[in-house]
């Protein structure tokens, strides 16, 4: 529950029942019924013409033809005269036949995944059907009205389609800016994608060219406009993601619409009025109110259907003195946020997630309430016959559709009983230090060496495997650590889990560096075109990839290799830690393979740099989990409760699962003194015998105490108990030296010093618009929901507090202010609180404090680079009356430790192979094969002649692969540094010249082909240019798979081929497997 900043007072609409009488003035937008395309509306047309539009309509042509039409046009690759009479009769009405059709008739090469094809297929049959199937939750058979059968897969639901579009600026248009249409792809679903279903929503993404989302230019034009596409029209309904999104109406230009139309699509008030009904939401803001529509654009996972007779509300547990009070402080509130589940209802989700284990806790949307619900203290079995059953706290809800509070009396969508998952709750162990806590902690009294003992542990930690190549399980260990360090796993599973990754678990999202910057030094230095070192997201997983027994494959569908992203062609993995595993797999060994020598030196350098600079230090005595509600209110403040079902090993060495005495308890983002806090955490309770056997099922959350003057969650940067996730630390360490600060919290006039208030209630603004006519209130409503556009100020303020930490000291007065003018009160829900910070305020702190960050900061902060206050070029300096700054000293330290780690990497000797028996064998069986054809034939058999052409292609692929890195090393001195993108397409078609002759040879079988090209490219090239990076390189690029076959045959290992079915070598976490079967229709 949200306060009015200015006054205390909530905005959460209240329970006055309020009567809507037909024809209620206020009611948004149109009628039912369709809207023309009246002249003086504006419209910005992204794809129309009327000759093209009316053929169309004639023959009835499916969506995904329109889009991509629409999308070749957008993209200037066809014109309107290419679409004519004959090419639309031959195509079918189903979209996986006609989309491949309409490329071939236009002799074009074909776009697009088959799949998304056949998912808007099955989309179609839902909503043909009329059964709800898309939101979820539904398995019965589906026959269509006209007797159709239409078979889908189990646990379908819609929504999972994705249209994007790209804004980008555009001089020539009287708007200043276009859309230009992207391919379809399957991604992810939320409740109003599965309600309205996928084609009826478009996300708007911003252009690369500029950030032009920041312009108000931009806003004005998302907001002021009708979006057409042969003749459909979509406007604005919710500004995500740094882009916005689109929803297709029943309003059309230039077109008739269809009966199907009319029967389903929504007008613009009826969607306005099945979602957030500004009559029944009339006492919050209007800024809160439009930040409500992200309920339902709230990436998610259906996965029950709540009966609304199982769908209770109940009050929120408040703290002393407020019991009376109608709408108290929300730290005032012990319970915000957090609600129940009875056994039945998460065991049902279990079992839809493919679960080995009931979640305690799962955070998701349901009858416009957010946030968490909790095993239900009273019904933690499973009792026969007993259905599934919600209780939702007032706190909880957000949205009300009804003038009856009553779920029992109120008529609503049926979308609203079903329960939508963002994810349950999971155990990450161990922890991470950031940089924010760790100022934090050494602010709070722990010393600094503690900090770079962490780090110096946690290097060598890195090193160790990294560099023993000789003990024994060796190679082993070098795998594990590759594997676990390179995200390996991570990356493979959010890669197959795709939009359900969170869901599913895969919850950390962390961004790393790009490691394009690493490829750039090692391309300007050694001419390598080496992509980016691991993947760009960081999940923490529990599973480990180890080595499997021999023979076992691992099966997943077709169209899901590309989790592991490579050359196609020659199977050479995009990361080297990718191609690391692969080659260790087969067995090289860096000590006798310069390749692979180099590739784990850069990763090694990567890693352990990345680790240094980004602070990221793991507490293996720690973990991060879901922050509820004490459900039977036993525990005192101060006190927690936390069961790790990892399970640590104790002072004793025993091994135990419950954490008890004092701990540190935090969470994201750490700004002020007093975000972190120490608790005592208990395993027993005077006077409660059974308080082991009470808190047993409460496993892997962290339990608060619901006594006390507030809510200890707000103590924790003012958080709550709907949805947020903690950090909790017991090593001694950290713990004995901390000291808690005093509570901070902003001065009285803090709001109305720095902040502008244009704060307009919901009822105000329907008085104001009720005399407006329908269109004119449509256009109203889509400005009210531009408000959601996110401030810039956020980011900005959040690099001045960094700045000022280090420059004026951590808890001096301007740092603290800054921190309150970043912090979720302020800048971060701005968007619900209409708070914008007044323009002298903001320019003002953009001169005095918007400067680059000190060097110990820049590498760990997530800001942007280059932002600053005019000529705020260089950063502060720290105040002389400071004493020293920690991450200074880490700093110094990690550069110590970098250098050391480097030195003892190069210090391992290298045998020195100038060939490789194991290759130079597969190359003379192949020649000698030919020579012993050549005694009884002339020298120009063709067969011998067929081999000299193969090593002709191969030195010619060489040398274009050298002219590649020397451009990629000339480029990469200057601005114009190669892309990825481009690398690896230059890259790709050298290798399909390469892999040429599996196609033409005459008179080698394709296998024979393969080892011989391959076996070449390593020895020939390596004795045409010595032991060289660049010979060595080339060689695995272009035939990567072949050669680490090759090795493993030799050595009796086992390495299996990365082929559509079958990913070889490759291991995944099951739960990223079970989310990529539910989120993807094949």
């Amino acid at each position: 529950m949200e306060d009015d900043p200015m006054n205390g007072n909530s905005y959460d609409s209240d329970d006055t029942e309020i009567e809507i009488l037909p024809g209620d003035p206020r009611l948004v937008g149109a009628p039912p019924g369709r809207v023309s395309g009246a002249p003086h509306e504006p419209y910005a047309v992204v794809a129309f013409d009327p000759a093209t539009q009316n053929l169309l309509n004639r023959f009835n042509v499916p969506w995904g033809v329109i889009w991509e039409i629409s999308r070749l046009i957008t993209n200037k690759k066809i014109a309107w005269h290419h679409i004519t009479p004959g090419i639309l009769s031959k195509l079918g009405k189903l979209n996986s036949e006609a989309v491949p059709m309409l490329f071939d008739l236009l002799k074009l090469p074909r776009e697009g995944d088959p799949l998304v094809w056949a998912e808007l297929d099955l989309e179609h049959a839902a909503m043909v059907e009329g059964a709800c199937r898309g939101l979820g939750c539904y398995e019965g058979p589906c026959i269509l009205p006209d007797g159709t059968p239409v078979e889908f897969p189990a646990g379908w639901f819609g929504g999972k389609i994705e249209q994007t579009a790209t804004l980008i600026p555009n001089p020539a248009s009287p708007d200043k800016f276009s859309l230009v249409l992207d391919k379809m792809a399957l991604g992810r679903s939320f409740q109003c994608s599965r309600r309205l279903g996928s084609r009826r929503i478009i996300r708007i993404r911003k252009s690369k060219m500029a950030d032009i989302l920041r312009d108000t230019d931009a806003t004005r034009f998302l907001q002021r406009h009708g979006f057409v596409i042969c003749g459909r029209v979509f406007r604005l309904v919710f500004p995500k993601d740094g882009g916005a999104y689109l929803a297709e109406f029943e309003e059309d230009y230039g077109r008739a619409g269809t009966h199907e139309d009319h029967l389903h699509r929504l007008t613009f008030s009826t969607f306005i009025s099945l979602f957030n009904n500004p009559i029944y939401n009339s006492s919050q803001s209007l800024s809160k109110w439009a930040s409500r529509f992200q309920l339902i654009f709230s990436t998610s996972h259906p996965v029950l259907t709540f009966a609304k007779e199982n769908i209770h509300f109940f009050d929120d547990i408040v703290a002393p003195g407020h019991e009376n009070v109608r709408k108290p402080p929300a730290e005032m509130i012990m319970t915000d946020g957090c609600g129940y589940m009875n056994s039945t209802a998460l065991r049902m989700i279990a079992n839809v997630m493919k679960l080995e284990v009931r979640p305690v806790a799962v955070q998701g949307r349901i009858y416009g309430s957010k946030g968490i619900w909790m095993l239900h203290p009273d019904h933690q079995t499973d009792n026969e016959g007993q259905p599934p059953t919600i209780w939702i706290r007032h706190s909880q809800r957000k949205i009300k559709f009804s003038a009856n509070p009553n779920p029992l009396y109120a008529k609503v969508d049926p979308s609203h009983y079903v329960f939508n998952m963002l994810r349950y709750n999971t155990l990450t162990s161990p922890s991470r230090l950031s940089m924010q806590t760790i100022n934090n902690m050494a602010e709070n009294g722990v010393p600094h060496q503690v900090f770079v003992n962490l780090m110096s542990e946690g290097v060598n930690a890195l090193v160790e495997p990294l560099t023993d190549w000789n003990s024994k399980n060796a190679m082993a260990n070098l795998h594990t650590t590759v594997s676990d360090q390179g995200r390996v796993l991570s990356a493979r599973a959010i890669r197959l889990a795709g939009a359900s990754s969170r869901a599913f678990g895969f919850s950390r999202l962390e961004r790393t560096d790009s490691m394009d910057s690493t490829a750039d030094s090692v391309a300007s230095t050694a001419s390598s075109p080496i992509d980016e070192f691991g993947p760009d997201i960081d999940i923490v997983i529990d599973e480990d990839d180890r080595y499997r027994n021999p023979g076992e494959v691992e099966q997943i569908p077709a169209h899901l290799i590309n989790v592991i992203r490579r050359n196609l062609i020659s199977g050479m993995p995009r990361e080297p830690s990718e191609a690391i595993l692969g080659m260790v797999k087969a067995g090289f060994h860096p000590q006798k393979s310069d390749f692979l020598y180099d590739q784990l030196r850069i990763f090694m350098k990567w890693v352990v740099e990345t680790y240094v600079k980004e602070y990221h230090l793991p507490v293996k005595e720690s973990a991060e989990a879901f922050i509820v509600p004490d459900p039977f209110g036993i525990l005192d403040p101060g006190e927690i409760y936390f069961y790790s079902s990892h399970g640590y090993v104790d002072p004793k060495q025993l091994k135990t699962h419950i954490i008890t005495g004092p701990v540190l308890v935090g969470r994201n983002p750490t700004r002020v003194g007093s975000d972190i806090r120490k608790f005592t955490a208990i395993d027993r309770k005077d006077g409660y015998p059974t308080f082991l056997q009470q808190y047993a099922e409460y496993k892997d959350v962290i339990i608060l105490s619901v006594k006390g003057p507030r809510s200890p969650a707000s103590y924790l940067s003012g958080g709550d108990y709907d949805g947020d996730t903690a950090y909790i630390h017991w090593r001694r360490d950290l713990v004995d030296p901390f000291c808690d600060a005093p509570l901070l919290v902003p001065p009285s006039d803090f709001l109305g010093f720095n902040f502008e208030s244009t704060i307009e209630r919901v009822s105000t603004w329907l008085d104001r618009t009720a005399v407006l006519n329908p269109t004119q209130r449509m256009h109203m409503t889509t400005e009210a929901i531009g408000l959601s556009f996110r401030d810039r100020t956020v980011g900005q303020y959040s690099q001045m507090h960094d700045g000022a930490v280090y420059a004026f000291g951590y808890n001096h007065p301007e740092t603290v202010r800054l921190a309150f003018m970043f912090n979720k009160q302020t800048c971060l829900d701005g968007i619900k609180t209409g708070l914008r910070v007044k323009k002298e305020v903001y320019e003002m702190d953009k001169r005095m404090y918007l400067r680059p960050l000190p060097p110990c900061m820049a590498k760990a902060s997530r800001e942007p680079r280059g932002e600053t206050g005019g000529s705020n070029t260089v950063h502060r300096n720290r105040h002389p009356s400071l004493k020293g700054f920690v991450l200074d000293r880490l700093m110094e330290a990690g550069t110590a430790l970098q250098n050391a780690a480097l030195k003892r990497y190069e210090d391992i000797p290298k045998v020195r192979q100038f060939s490789d028996p194991d290759f130079t064998a597969v190359h003379e069986e192949a020649h000698d094969a030919v020579l012993r054809l050549v005694k009884y034939q002339p020298l120009e058999n063709p067969k011998y002649l067929e081999l000299k052409e193969f090593r002709r292609i191969v030195n010619d692929t060489l040398d274009e692969y050298k002219d590649l890195t020397a451009l990629m090393a000339r480029r990469a001195k200057g601005k114009n540094k190669m892309l990825s993108a481009e690398r690896y397409a230059k890259i790709e078609e050298i290798t399909r010249r390469f892999h040429n002759p599996e196609q033409t040879a005459r008179y080698h079988t394709k296998d024979e082909v393969k080892r011989f090209m391959a076996a070449t490219a390593y020895t020939y090239c390596v004795h045409r240019g010595g032991v060289s990076p660049i010979s060595q390189e080339y060689a695995f690029h272009m035939a990567y798979t072949t050669l680490c076959l090759i090795k493993a045959e030799a050595n009796h290992h086992i390495f299996n081929t990365v082929t559509a079915g079958n990913t070889g070598f490759l291991t995944f976490d099951q739960r990223a497997v079970n989310a990529a079967n539910s989120s993807t229709a094949w």
